[in-house]
């Protein structure tokens, strides 16, 4: 059955005749063709796939590589195609294959480093809402005190409008910004 998929596929790769295509072939033709050939297959997809629009298909190449390296032993090889894959997944956010990855990465013995993506600090829910009225601008008015701002943020907005502190507003140590005015030199963070 799987030789049989494996010969439909190859008559449309060799229509198509693209790089993607061809790279489809050779890592059908790894997993499922002659074991003689697999490594030779294997190469020939990574190359193939790395260089075209379709970089998550080389980076699974890569993966699978990875995986049949290790199994043939060759756990120092297997390193470095499941560090690039474990690396790129992570990067992308594909956290299934990330984890599969570095699965097989910890098989060969490597200490693999969790990463999480997008490394950003999270904000807390009250600095998300700052955050989004400094840059709709919304919540200059409750700092200017016609809204429901505390006494410091009043203070602070007052003391700014007057010229205190040239210019920036008056933000005491340890509060967290209140207002948007205060809030404005934090939304670049």
């Amino acid at each position: 059955m799987a030789a049989e998929a494996r010969q439909r596929l190859a008559e449309r790769t060799a229509a198509a005749g693209t790089p993607s295509a061809l790279g489809v072939q050779a890592l059908a033709d790894a997993l499922a063709g002659p074991p003689e050939q697999a490594e030779e297959r294997y190469r020939e997809a990574v190359e193939r796939l790395s260089v075209t629009e379709t970089t998550t298909q080389g980076y699974r190449a890569r993966l699978l590589f990875g995986e049949w390296l290790r199994r043939a032993n060759r756990r120092t090889e297997a390193r470095v195609e499941l560090r690039a894959a474990y690396e790129a997944f992570s990067a992308m956010g594909a956290e299934m294959f990330a984890e599969r990855a570095g699965r097989e990465l910890a098989a060969t013995g490597e200490t693999v480093r969790r990463r999480l993506v997008g490394t950003r600090e999270e904000l807390t829910s009250q600095e998300a809402t700052i955050a989004q009225l400094a840059v709709s601008g919304r919540g200059l008015t409750r700092a200017r005190g016609t809204g429901t701002g505390d006494a410091r943020s009043r203070r602070a907005a007052s003391r700014s409008r007057q010229g205190t502190g040239a210019g920036r507003p008056v933000v005491h140590p340890g509060a967290t910004p209140t207002s948007a005015r205060q809030a404005a030199p934090y939304a670049d963070v």
